[in-house]
């Protein structure tokens, strides 16, 4: 069965990057460490790191016992934010389609698709990192994978 809400990989694999260095802020986390916690490929995470660290949410540090480190509070990181540094601007679209007119006059669905992407943009703009740092990450993993 797919899922309604539906975001890149690439958010995705920001989501949980981000997740897991506010879980253990005081640890760095090189991207294979990651990979293997998250059974994702290494290459692909590699990259949403990269756009991470150019929008400023993590910072590397290098050495042998180098990685990744938060590089602001998670207070300050909202999803939202999170979203847009990978994917842009969440548009918010009434048609399904993707159109900006429908040929049916009224849509299929009422109101609902703009009230879904209308609740989920909500939800990104009020969720902090640091809320999500408070789940507790075995049992969440469990869920996950």
């Amino acid at each position: 069965m797919h899922n309604l809400l539906r975001v890149s990989d690439a958010v995705s694999l920001a989501f949980h990057t981000l997740w897991l260095l506010a879980e253990r802020q005081n640890e760095l986390l090189r991207t294979p460490e990651i990979a293997e916690i998250l059974s994702v490929s290494e290459h692909h995470l590699q990259k949403v790191h990269q756009r991470l660290a150019k929008a400023g949410f993590i910072r590397a540090v290098r050495g042998p016992k180098g990685g990744f480190i938060l590089n602001r509070s998670p207070e300050k990181i909202t999803l939202m934010q999170i979203y847009e540094a990978i994917d842009g601007p969440l548009e918010t679209r009434r048609c399904m389609l993707g159109r900006s007119t429908c040929r049916v006059q009224d849509c299929l669905l009422g109101e609902l698709v703009e009230e879904v992407n209308q609740l989920v943009r909500r939800h990104f703009e009020k969720i902090t990192l640091a809320e999500l740092a408070k789940t507790d990450l075995e049992n969440s993993m469990e869920k996950i994978g």
